[in-house]
């Protein structure tokens, strides 16, 4: 006849539980790393480009208006579109 120990099955229960969730955030993540090696967070900020193209066309646009307007000017418009991306990630 078998005994039943209440702590042992909490204790099984408890490490098939522990087992699922480590398997879980373990795939998970390297999925995500995956997808983002494929460039699939091409999409940075709402820009339709990838985060380096994105970059890459405001420090272009930068330089355009710190040579236009001056290096204050270009201060203020890099601040709000800082913030827009902010938005835009949030979102």
């Amino acid at each position: 006849m078998a005994q039943y120990d209440p702590g042992a099955t909490l204790d099984l229960g408890m490490g098939y539980g522990q087992n699922a969730l480590s398997q879980s955030a373990m795939r998970n993540t390297s999925e995500n790393l995956r997808d983002s090696e494929r460039g699939k967070d091409a999409d940075y900020a709402g820009s339709g480009k990838s985060r380096d193209a994105h970059l890459a066309e405001l420090r272009g646009e930068y330089a355009r208006r710190v040579a236009a307007d001056g290096v204050a000017s270009a201060n203020a418009w890099a601040s709000e579109m800082g913030r827009r991306d902010a938005r835009a990630e949030r979102d």
